[in-house]
């Protein structure tokens, strides 16, 4: 061995943990102090864990100058043979950490146009903390050395009205997520740190971190701990964290219990309570609060949300429609009726007698629910309405969380307009001005709706238009806080029909009785041809998950609770299925050329929408090219690959395989989120054992819903795998929407 010390560009972490004693191995390249590489050869750093900083973490393009005793080596890398320089570490410290913040900002703040990632990531890794200088002072000579001259003035100028490079390494210093500072930045611009100084609480709005602003207000701009200002920040983080936990509203016990929380760091108890006492009642008196008629604690905003989408959902339900078509206004259930039979002889269909309610109830409702398990009808039953609503004057449009439910809601029912609800918000009003009144808006996977994106859609919708929601609440709830669906489906009040009818799955699979035995939180006897449990320990999961997947994989998916077991599933996957196929090559930030993980024959799962494209979150399919990138190509986004999606050959661009921002997976194994909407002939489901000593379920993802959902995405079979009393008491325990605490209602209804 020999003598070794300089910088190491970290580049990943290869192993933690190697022999069970702490440290980690990570590898990168020699570089000197401009990033520039001194070696093609991969640099391999071994260290113990006392050399690693206190979280035991190094990060990818993080410098660190290490000392040790080096040894050469090879390592095999997607079939190529390269050589390595092996150390193993005496000393180490930090010399550049990786720069988030500032290359967060320059590639994604919008301000500065045609830097991308790779680009933002050479200026940090050529010039370093130096670059906060360079951009405060207009220096477009030095950024040229990176940038071409024109898009060097243009970063230089744009730069001057954005941002104060001192103050971004500042919020960097005091540990503020790259995001989180970029938000501050693009909301205050040049006023930030004015803006901060007068009230550093102000970051709570962007999500930041009550310790690190509270020590930032104390420590550094010398905030009292009973000054007004934090005391009023500490009963809305209170009332905001509950947000956090999916819900609205708190009781005053539970709002109490967060701001003893809050406050802990007093220690005092004495000092606590006299803390908690003077936020209340200066949070009651300043209108930080709402205190509810059913004794519930508000924040504004949650409660501002909720009273909007009640007092919409009132007016429609309650009040005549103000300007209907005239076809409609003479419109009769018998003519209604005559509609749907001409819509089911054009089809070849017969709609069952739930069906037809369904429609009828649309027809005739401002305001409307369609309701139903998984299979029993839903899209048949809009293409019907659809079919009845052109008849009477009305246009549709369609609208779903998800890129690939907005796609299957355009091809189920023959090209009708959709949009994912994020599209339909950033163009609305020129949406709602194209259609006029004569208009029904369709929600599909309408339990997916949280509180906040009710409320922004329900605030560019027109008093004039009709609604309909359609989903199932025994499906996957909101990920954000609040519920809508959930409380609506049910209400005698509300218009809506719900079908029962299974259509999808065979009934000899048995997969539709398993599949309601869970909804009525009954965990079956599991004697059905389509519907087995394979009981074994954590460690043999992913062996009896890969054994079964290579008995039928072409017919196959296999849905996870959390990406950790995606990950693994997929890597077993692969390496089994897939273990010589073509990597996709693409270059580097250093320059040099790498392969990825994904190879040609892999299934692969699209995790961006690309509308111009025609792929979607959720799309799947196989790649069937992988290739280099041209070394001599011009172009910032070129085809590094192709794929099969839904039978049309789409091109993979280097984006979709970008280092810091992938749009593109593994797609042997999926989440269930990713899933919802789809369907496959043969699932099956991972379950570990998430058991807590109180008997609850720790995992957060998993509960009735979710094991309801990820066994419908099955038509033919259903294979469980893993802890068998995990499954069962998490579909004893019920869904954990139910837990949560909200605060809308509507008058009369809810």
């Amino acid at each position: 061995m020999t003598p070794w010390e300089g910088i190491v560009l970290v580049r990943s972490e290869r192993v933690r943990d190697p022999l069970g004693y702490g440290g980690l191995i990570f590898s990168g390249y020699h570089v000197n102090e401009r990033g520039e590489k001194l070696t093609e050869k991969r640099i391999a750093v071994q260290c113990n864990s006392r050399l690693l900083p206190h979280k035991g973490s190094i990060q990818p393009w993080e410098f660190w100058h290490v000392k040790g005793l080096s040894t050469e080596g090879y390592i095999e890398v997607n079939g190529h043979t390269i050589a390595e320089i092996r150390i193993k570490a005496a000393a180490l410290h930090m010399v550049r950490h990786g720069g988030e913040i500032i290359v967060e900002v320059l590639a994604n703040s919008g301000k500065f146009k045609g830097v991308g990632v790779t680009k933002a990531r050479e200026l940090w890794i050529r010039f370093g903390e130096r670059l906060y200088d360079i951009l405060d002072a207009g220096c477009t000579t030095a950024l040229a050395e990176v940038l071409t001259a024109t898009r060097a003035t243009e970063v230089a100028e744009a730069w001057q009205l954005y941002a104060d490079g001192k103050f971004i390494a500042f919020l960097h210093n005091h540990g503020f997520p790259a995001k989180l500072s970029r938000k501050v930045l693009e909301f205050y611009g040049k006023s930030a740190e004015t803006l901060l100084a007068e009230n550093p609480y102000r970051l709570l709005a962007f999500m930041g971190s009550w310790t690190k602003t509270d020590h930032l207000a104390q420590r550094v701009y010398g905030v009292a701990a009973d000054a007004d200002v934090r005391l009023k920040a500490a009963i809305e983080e209170a009332l905001y964290s509950s947000l956090k936990d999916k819900s609205t509203a708190v009781g005053l016990d539970t709002l109490r219990d967060k701001l003893n929380r809050i406050f802990r760091a007093s220690r005092n108890p004495e000092t606590i309570r006299h803390l908690i006492n003077s936020a209340l009642s200066l949070g009651e008196s300043n209108g930080a609060y709402l205190v509810r008629a059913d004794g519930l604690y508000q924040a504004v905003g949650p409660f501002i949300m909720e009273r909007t989408i009640s007092d919409n959902l009132e007016t429609l339900l309650n009040e005549p429609d103000p300007e209907p078509s005239l076809i409609m206004s003479s419109s009769t259930p018998s003519g209604v009726n005559q509609l749907i039979t001409e819509f089911e002889t054009a089809n070849g269909i017969d709609l069952n007698k739930e069906q037809r309610e369904a429609v009828c109830t649309c027809v005739a409702n401002r305001f409307s629910i369609i309701t139903g398990g998984a299979g029993t009808g839903k899209t048949t039953v809009l293409k019907c309405l659809y079919h009845v609503l052109n008849a009477l004057g009305y246009g549709v449009v369609q609208m779903a969380l998800a890129g690939k439910a907005a796609k299957r809601m355009r091809e189920a029912t023959g090209g009708k307009e959709s949009h994912t609800i994020a599209g339909f918000l950033a163009k609305s009003a020129d949406t709602v001005t194209t259609h006029g009144p004569h208009t029904y808006y369709v929600i599909d996977e309408a339990s997916m709706l949280d509180i906040p994106t009710t409320y922004r859609i329900i605030k560019r919708l027109p008093n004039t238009i009709r609604l309909v929601m359609v989903g199932d609440p025994y499906q996957l709830p909101p990920i954000g806080p609040g519920l809508v669906f959930q409380l609506l489906v049910g209400n005698q009040v509300v218009p809506q029909v719900t079908l029962t009818e299974v259509k999808r799955q065979d009934d000899s699979t048995g997969i539709p009785s398993f599949a309601t035995e869970i909804r009525n939180q009954v965990w079956p006897s599991i004697n059905a041809p389509g519907v087995s449990f394979i009981d074994c320990k954590d460690h043999e999961i992913i062996m009896e998950v890969l054994d079964l997947f290579t008995q039928d994989p072409d017919r196959t998916q296999v849905i996870c609770t959390l990406n950790s077991t995606v990950e693994a599933v997929n890597k077993a996957c692969q390496d089994v299925e897939n273990d010589t196929g073509r990597p996709i090559r693409i270059f580097g930030s250093t320059g040099e050329l790498c392969g990825l993980r994904i190879r040609e024959g892999d299934r692969v799962i699209f995790t961006r929408n690309d509308w111009e494209r025609g792929v979607m979150n959720g799309d799947m399919g196989i790649v069937t090219a992988a290739f280099d990138e041209p070394l001599d190509s011009t172009d910032d986004n070129p085809i590094v690959g192709r794929a099969l999606v839904d039978d049309v050959d789409q091109p993979i661009y280097k984006s979709d395989v970008d280092w810091d921002d992938p749009g593109l997976a593994l797609g042997y194994a999926i989440t269930c989120h990713k899933g919802q909407g789809s369907q496959f002939p043969r699932v099956i489901v991972p379950i570990k054992n998430s058991i807590a000593a109180d008997g609850s379920i720790k995992c957060p993802i998993l509960d009735m819903t979710w094991l309801y959902t990820a066994i419908t995405r099955a038509e033919h079979e259903v294979i469980l795998v893993g802890h068998k009393p995990t499954a069962e008491r998490a579909v004893k325990s019920g869904s954990r929407w139910s837990k949560r605490t909200v605060g809308l209602s509507i008058r009369g209804v809810i």
